[in-house]
């Protein structure tokens, strides 16, 4: 098997956010099929003992206690010195801001791979057109020149790939998005609620504060329903409103799924796929979002879920499927369909572990 090191500051094993469970999933598949370690660029965790000792105790996990002070320069070092001697056939770096450690690692023979998961540029631009500012930002060209560092980058959604590989005279990019398990819930003939599940991200907040001030006064009128909040977003929130609930953190996404009839997702911009609508679809839940949310997932555009961008075509979306059970049962057995096709760990990760198996 091959030897593959993985680094990340990302404490994948706590739940809460879509990166999370990202990487989560990759490092469950690749434990499967490569000699895996793990670099966690961060002081070790009682939690990540707890949640990550059965089908992922095969990882090794050196962790590096970085201290607030330390430089890149120290960091590096210490990386250095804690994988001397160690050998890899391919090296995974998640995200773009690690890229400085390729610095201090044997590269000899390894292949190098960016988990970049989406375009820091492109996300700096939408961050900037709704008045936001990013928590990284970057040019275009800087980061394609770092993309040109690596053998091989990981984004999540196809539109980033064809961006890349326009760029580089051979198919830099893998297109190797978001995996989960399908979990079919039935649908119940009468609607009770709707459903936002976020974490307390940007355009997660522009997100529920943009349906609450301009669609969900329309949809009170005219129907009986609440809107259930879930996750840290709740945190952000600046007034809920009628009819609006709250639940904050919810660790078990199982119980939020069952009690749902309809999943929401206005969001209007950020970058890569949204990992929200691939749970929400794989639970078999109707889905109503925006064309920027749909990102990744335009071939179920319709068939799967609704998109609706401006207030009144929300609105007319929600209607559709809370006054038809039949549209929205289509809907839920359309989308259990779609995500066993095309979001199945095999699938998603094949890209990579041909990448990795191939390595010399």
């Amino acid at each position: 098997m091959q030897q593959v090191l993985l680094i990340t500051d990302i404490n994948f094993w706590v739940k809460g956010a879509g990166h999370r469970m990202r990487i989560y999933n990759l490092v469950d598949y690749l434990v499967h099929h490569v000699q895996l370690t793990i670099l966690y660029l961060g002081a070790d965790d009682p939690a990540r003992r707890s949640v990550l000792h059965g089908k992922i105790a095969e990882v090794c996990f050196l962790p590096v206690e970085i201290i607030a002070t330390a430089t890149m320069e120290q960091t590096g070092l210490y990386v250095s010195a804690l994988l001397k001697d160690r050998n890899f056939d391919a090296i995974i770096v998640e995200y773009i801001h690690n890229t400085y450690l390729l610095n201090y690692i044997d590269l000899d023979n390894a292949i190098t791979i960016l988990d970049a998961h989406d375009l820091i540029s492109e996300r700096t631009k939408a961050f900037k057109k709704y008045n936001y500012q990013s928590l990284f930002e970057m040019s275009e060209e800087f980061e394609f020149q770092v993309f040109d560092i690596y053998d091989h980058v990981i984004v999540l959604c196809g539109a980033d790939q064809e961006k890349i590989n326009s760029f580089f005279d051979y198919p830099k990019a893998l297109l190797c998005s978001h995996s989960t398990s399908v979990s079919y819930h039935d649908t119940r003939p009468t609607v009770s609620n709707l459903a936002f599940i976020a974490s307390e991200y940007d355009p997660n907040i522009d997100a529920i504060h943009f349906f609450i001030e301009n669609c969900w006064p329309a949809v009170q009128e005219k129907y009986n329903v609440t809107l259930s909040v879930y996750g840290n977003v709740c945190r952000k929130i600046r007034a809920a409103g009628k009819g609006i609930i709250l639940n904050g953190f919810v660790a078990d996404l199982q119980e939020i799924y069952k009690n749902v009839d309809i999943v929401i997702n206005p969001v209007r911009f950020g970058a890569g796929l949204k990992i929200k609508n691939i749970e929400a679809l794989a639970n078999g839940k109707p889905l109503v979002t925006s064309a920027h949310g749909a990102r990744g997932l335009e071939m179920a555009d319709g068939k799967a879920f609704l998109t609706a961008n401006e207030p009144a075509h929300i609105l007319d979306a929600l209607s559709l499927l809370i006054e038809n059970t039949d549209r929205r049962l289509e809907l839920s057995r359309n989308a259990y369909d779609f995500i066993r096709k095309y979001f199945s760990a095999e699938t998603a990760f094949a890209p990579l572990l041909e990448v990795i198996n191939n390595a010399e």
